[in-house]
């Protein structure tokens, strides 16, 4: 800009003394500097743009490479947890391995995981690598699996279950390539959660494969959740597009995953070209106009980056609740399918007494279900309840909220009430102040060892009515301290005891709506201690 007024003023100059500069050989000697100028700071632009192209060009084609990568880290990792989490399910080891059952196979690993997961493939080896049962696409196909289980494939899934006998098995998966494409290979050896030490099949440790085809439908998917455009799988690397290599299990490449890159810089370089050839008013506006397209490809760039921060974070939550949701749902479903399976049939040798324990069972397996979808289904009602605030008596819900879950509890676990002999009024929402209680009271009985007692302090503050409910649990271990309050997450010390992780969710969101306030205090000598902190009633 310097450069620009220092000419403007020395054009002004020239044109009010046109006298001064008359002779030609002096009109070139000024005009030549100044076309000097222009000539290079059209070149410096000229190369600045060329250097910046493809700088944008190259960072576009680096982010896409990563998100594709990501793409299949993140769908290769799905399968491979879906591999175990079979593999590590009772059922599926008695029914697949112990005493195989081809009905019940075609219905939990043939049709279920086909039509929900979009699996192609699914079978059980032997260690010799011998399938015992194999289903493609929801069908018994026990000899169609050579295309994709070959000897190779076969011998490297052996080593590695054998690389790790002894061992709690990891989350495993590979591409392989077939006749028909590539796939995504997911394998485990089965392992019950209470192996019986004596029983030979369970020491043999047979696999469970689970293949996906990637084929259009799927690419499509994949690729719209990353913004990658005509995304596919080609046996050669192209020339025409952007691609990054998919590497099978000894590190040979099994294909491409291919896909349209659009090029930022190109289409930055074909709008600026008319003008980088134009005069020194051309010149200023390129420049203006490069300062913006700068913002936005900074802008764009921040928005990739963000996107993919946020898919990363979306597929680890997304983790989370599957796994937690699956694994608490199988149990109660499981219950039932039993408990149908026997009046089906043996209703008629059943006396009646055994009749209503299977229909008490399959009730509270419903109930159990039940009580989890209202969990997930009351952290979105929350956010939009409308709060009626009223004068509510802490001690007395407090009461009614503890008779109840000790009751549908069925435990020996006391109730101390702390302060609490004459009513303690809070101004705040009657439902959902029962809905804190009742989850914090929950909590406690659940982490608590049998017959030990829950204990609630009533603090009565200047503008604030406290409630402090203090358990005789575990605790909760310091690395987990800060997440406890978000959705799905449970600490590593109670994974062994039934929950989805939602309670205190629900408290905090509940606790925000009308305006309170809940904290985790500080480690006791035994337990958890809670805080809750509600306005009080004038």
């Amino acid at each position: 800009m310097k450069l620009i007024k220092s000419i403007g003023n020395f054009a002004a100059k020239f044109a009010a003394k046109p006298e001064s500069i008359q002779a030609p050989h002096e009109r070139r000697a000024i005009l030549a500097p100044a076309v000097a100028i222009l000539a290079l700071g059209l070149l410096l632009a000229a190369g600045f743009m060329v250097v910046a192209t493809v700088e944008l060009n190259r960072s576009a084609e680096e982010t896409s490479r990563r998100l594709a990568k990501a793409t299949f880290v993140r769908e290769m990792q799905r399968i491979a947890e879906l591999t175990l989490d079979y593999a590590f399910w009772d059922d599926a080891v008695k029914n697949l391995t112990v005493k195989p059952d081809v009905a019940w196979a075609d219905q939990n690993i043939g049709t279920y995981l086909h039509e929900t997961f979009g699996i192609t493939l699914s079978a059980v080896l032997d260690l010799q690598g011998k399938t015992i049962l194999s289903f493609r696409e929801s069908k018994l196909a026990e000899q169609d699996t050579q295309h994709l289980l070959s000897a190779p494939l076969v011998k490297f899934m052996l080593a590695r279950n054998s690389a790790i006998a002894g061992k709690k098995p990891g989350v495993q998966s590979i591409l392989q390539r077939a006749d028909d494409g590539v796939y995504i290979v997911g394998f485990a050896p089965f392992t019950a959660e209470y192996e019986n030490a004596a029983d030979a099949v369970l020491r043999s440790r047979p696999l469970l494969v689970i293949a996906r085809k990637l084929d259009g439908s799927i690419l499509d998917d994949l690729g719209r959740a990353v913004t990658l455009t005509d995304f596919r799988i080609l046996p050669a690397q192209p020339g025409d597009s952007a691609s990054i290599p998919l590497q099978g299990p000894t590190g040979a490449t099994v294909g491409y995953a291919a896909w349209r890159q659009d090029y930022p810089g190109d289409i930055l370089w074909w709008r600026m070209i008319p003008g980088a050839v134009g005069i020194l008013i051309a010149m200023a506006i390129l420049i203006y106009l490069l300062m913006r397209k700068a913002d936005e490809i900074i802008h764009a760039r921040q928005v990739v980056a963000r996107e993919l921060f946020q898919e990363r974070t979306l597929s680890e939550i997304r983790r989370r609740f599957v796994s937690m949701i699956s694994h608490e749902v199988r149990t109660p479903l499981a219950n039932i399918q039993a408990a149908n399976d026997l009046l089906r049939l043996y209703s008629g040798q059943m006396q009646e007494l055994e009749r209503l324990d299977e229909l008490a069972s399959i009730q509270n397996s419903i109930k159990t279900i039940n009580a989890i979808i209202e969990d997930v289904i009351s952290l979105d009602k929350i956010d939009a309840w409308v709060t009626d605030p009223e004068p509510v008596d802490l001690v007395e819900v407090c009461r009614e909220q503890w008779r109840e879950i000790r009751s549908a509890a069925r435990t020996n676990h006391s109730l101390c009430l702390q302060n609490g002999e004459s009513p303690v009024l809070a101004r705040a929402d009657k439902k959902l102040t029962r809905s804190v209680i009742r989850n914090l009271l929950g909590n406690a009985m659940k982490y608590s060892p049998a017959d030990s007692t829950v204990t609630i302090n009533f603090i009565d503050g200047e503008d604030t009515v406290y409630v402090v409910v203090q358990d005789q649990g575990c605790g909760i271990a310091k690395a987990d301290r800060e997440y406890i309050f978000d959705p799905f997450f449970r600490g590593a010390n109670v994974a062994h005891i039934q929950g989805i992780g939602l309670g205190l969710a629900i408290v905090k969101s509940a606790v925000n709506q009308m305006g309170g306030s809940v904290r985790l205090l500080p480690d006791t000598m035994a337990g958890t201690s809670i805080e809750l902190g509600l306005p009080k009633a004038g």
